[in-house]
């Protein structure tokens, strides 16, 4: 994969594929990046891609464990915002493509995506 920087994956980077739950430490180390780039990207994804804050666990508390390892399909998901912040540089540019494509960020689109990926192997 290409180096990457602080502002986000390389655009021709491929989407970010694990069939295990992996943590955000580890992702930043995968992509090279800072946790608290991983974080930003993170943030970006809980507020805005549907369905992501609801992917996590709760605790038993009731409340959302964000410490948590990501389900594959999160981890996806950042994959996506990271080569975005790459393409359009800022935040409020990523946000507003979210909202204007959010089917490219759902479970089915990441399902077919990887099924392409596993099965070419």
């Amino acid at each position: 994969m290409a180096k990457t920087a602080k502002s986000g994956l390389a655009i021709d980077s491929p989407g970010f594929f694990t069939d295990l739950p992996i943590n955000k430490s580890h992702l930043s180390e995968h992509f090279g990046v800072a946790r608290s780039t991983i974080w930003a990207w993170h943030k970006v994804a809980y507020y805005r891609v549907p369905n992501f804050k609801e992917a996590y666990p709760l605790k038993a508390d009731g409340k959302i464990d964000k410490l948590a390892p990501l389900s594959p399909w999160q981890a996806w998901v950042l994959s996506l915002i990271g080569r975005l912040f790459k393409l359009y540089g800022t935040e409020e540019r990523v946000k507003f493509y979210i909202q204007q494509n959010p089917d490219d960020f759902s479970s089915y689109t990441f399902k077919v995506a990887a099924k392409n990926i596993w099965n070419s192997k």
